[in-house]
């Protein structure tokens, strides 16, 4: 609609509301040439894992099943009539 409006006004934005003026962080090697300690898994921590993913699952499950099981109730009386 307006780009070029759209464009001042976000880069005013960016630059007061995300880019920080406080002070600066402190120096630190890094892990350019060594890599961190934790969280270099190949899943990165995503994904639950064990008991985790196994309760995930049932959770989904359940309430997967559990409208259906109540539309079936509820459609189940009226089948017979809707046959007819």
């Amino acid at each position: 609609m307006a780009p070029g409006l759209a464009e001042r006004l976000l880069a005013v934005l960016v630059d007061k509301l995300h880019l920080s003026r406080g002070r600066p962080a402190l120096r630190t090697n890094g892990n350019l040439f060594a890599p961190v300690a934790e969280g270099a898994a190949v899943s990165g921590g995503w994904k639950p894992r064990g008991a985790r993913r196994l309760l995930r699952s049932a959770i989904l499950g359940a309430a997967a099943l559990v409208p259906a099981a109540l539309g079936w109730r509820w459609l189940r009386p009226r089948l017979p009539a809707l046959r007819a």
